[in-house]
């Protein structure tokens, strides 16, 4: 999912405060800085926003990571949609909650609410020294932590997963990506439930995955992998995963990877995610 944000510069309407839960209390148009829960580590800025047709896209940044709402494609759609996260200032995001509520008759993507780390190609300078980096060299790119997603009002159909990006060179800043990848955590699929253009397995972890590949729009090569079964406790390495993708010929060992994103894409339905604990080391 390749992230196209629609800046519509309206004012936040009330009828989004109603409908999400966590909306926060702002702070001079930049998203809620604040100090934190006595649960947190000392010096943890949490922030909030609700959003509904007509508002203005957000994205907050601390700690090496962003938090972003980016509903980039909700066409007709009537939605509302709350994000909040309190990001420790090292050790990563202490908790997060996506509150979506998108009500469509169609199949597509309307929206990414996201944790982010690294280099948003096209919009904006890395959060982390980290990335990007050589396919060839990657940092380490360890992530743990926990993701649960759950329907209130169906049918819901909607993925909660990784989104990750490659550029060719470490100063690219190309308006769409060289290539990228996907890893499903938990999913939901419209239609059969099954994703299509199956091309191969890979298994990590102790746990298969179903590898699919095509070119998205035409444009860049995009693979996923989907698990047999739904993941909620996480302990990946990324890197193991773009390995894999490059043996396959997928994904080009000159490239840079930039970003590593955690999120819902969600389609249609009323639903919440929570993460809490995540890291990338």
């Amino acid at each position: 999912m390749i992230m196209k944000f629609k800046y519509l510069g309206i004012a936040l309407v009330v009828l989004a405060l109603a409908s999400c839960g966590g909306g926060g209390d702002g702070g001079g148009g930049g998203g809620g800085g604040g100090d934190g829960s006595a649960s947190f580590a000392p010096g943890t800025q949490t922030f909030s926003h609700c959003l509904a047709n007509g508002s203005t896209n957000t994205i907050d940044t601390f700690g090496g990571f962003a938090v972003s709402s980016n509903i980039w494609n909700p066409g007709s759609s009537t939605y509302t949609q709350c994000t909040s996260a309190s990001i420790q200032p090292s050790g990563g995001v202490a908790s997060a909650e996506f509150d979506w509520n998108f009500a469509s008759s169609n199949t597509n993507v309307k929206t990414y609410p996201n944790i982010q780390f690294g280099r948003e190609n096209t919009y904006r300078a890395s959060t982390t020294p980290l990335l990007p980096a050589p396919v060839t060299a990657l940092p380490s790119l360890n992530v743990t932590g926990n993701v649960a997603t759950t329907c209130n009002v169906g049918p819901c159909w909607y993925d909660s997963a990784f989104d990750i990006f490659f550029s060719s060179s470490a100063n690219s800043w190309s308006k769409i990506p060289q290539a990228e990848l996907m890893i499903m955590l938990q999913y939901n699929l419209s239609g059969d439930g099954k994703p299509g253009n199956i091309v191969g397995s890979f298994t990590y972890g102790g746990i298969t995955y179903n590898v699919q590949y095509f070119m998205m729009n035409g444009e860049w090569p995009y693979v996923a992998y989907y698990p047999t079964t739904q993941i909620s406790n996480i302990n990946i390495n990324v890197g193991s995963f773009v390995q894999d993708a490059v043996r396959r010929g997928y994904i080009q060992s000159s490239y840079y990877l930039d970003m590593v994103e955690i999120g819902t894409e969600v389609e249609r339905g009323q639903g919440v995610t929570t993460i809490s604990n995540y890291n990338i080391q």
